[in-house]
C-alpha cells in the first residue's frame, strides 16, 4: 500500500516537473513562418508568434537552407549588406531593419558570407527594434515597436540603393498590443 502511494506521489511529481519545464523552461516554441524556394537555396523568415504585448521582445530569425545535395555559397557584392529583415508599417514605409546599426566596407567584388553543405543552415536572429536617435542628436538607442500592425520581410541579394533585392520572402504580419 505505502509503495503505490509512493509511485503515484512519484509519478505526480514527475508530471508536475514535465509541465512546469513544458510551460516555462527550455523548449521550441511554435513558429510563425513564410518562406522562400529557388533553386538550391529555402530562405525561411520566422518568429515565435503574431502578437506581441508593447514592450516584449521581438526575435525575428532569417534562415538560408541548402536545399541541393552539393555544397552551396551564398555570396553577394559588398558595398551594402547581401541579406536583411525590414520592418514596415501598414503603409508599406520602413519602420527599422536588421541592418540599420550595421556597416560594410566598400568592395567591388562578389563576397561569400556563408557556404553551406547538403542541408545545413545558416542565419540571423535579431531582438527588433528600432534604432535612433534619442533626445540628444549625439545619442542613439534601441526602442521597442509602438503598439501597431507590421510587416517583416526577409531579404537576400544585394542592394544598389534603389529599393532591389534579389530574393525576398513573402511578408509575415504582427501586431504589437498596446499596454493593458
Amino acid at each position: 500500500m505505502n509503495e503505490v502511494k509512493l509511485l503515484a506521489i512519484f509519478v505526480g511529481v514527475l508530471f508536475s516537473i514535465a509541465l512546469f519545464i513544458g510551460l516555462h523552461g527550455s523548449y521550441s516554441p511554435v513558429r510563425v513562418e513564410t518562406t522562400f524556394s529557388g533553386g538550391d537555396i529555402r530562405m525561411a523568415l520566422s518568429t515565435r508568434k503574431t502578437a506581441y504585448n508593447s514592450g516584449e521582445n521581438i526575435i525575428v530569425e532569417l534562415t538560408f537552407q541548402n536545399t541541393s545535395t552539393r555544397e552551396v555559397s551564398l555570396s553577394g557584392r559588398a558595398w551594402g549588406p547581401q541579406y536583411d529583415i525590414v520592418v514596415s508599417d501598414v503603409s508599406d514605409q520602413p519602420v527599422c531593419s536588421w541592418s540599420q546599426d550595421k556597416f560594410w566596407i566598400q568592395l567591388w567584388d562578389n563576397v561569400t558570407f556563408a557556404t553551406l553543405g547538403p542541408g545545413e543552415s545558416w542565419g540571423i536572429e535579431w531582438d527588433c527594434k528600432r534604432y535612433g536617435p534619442s533626445g540628444s542628436e549625439n545619442t542613439w538607442t534601441y526602442a521597442p515597436l509602438d503598439p501597431g500592425t507590421y510587416y517583416l520581410k526577409g531579404f537576400y541579394g544585394w542592394w544598389c540603393g534603389s529599393n532591389s533585392w534579389e530574393v525576398e520572402t513573402p511578408s509575415l504580419q504582427i501586431d504589437v498590443l498596446p499596454p493593458a
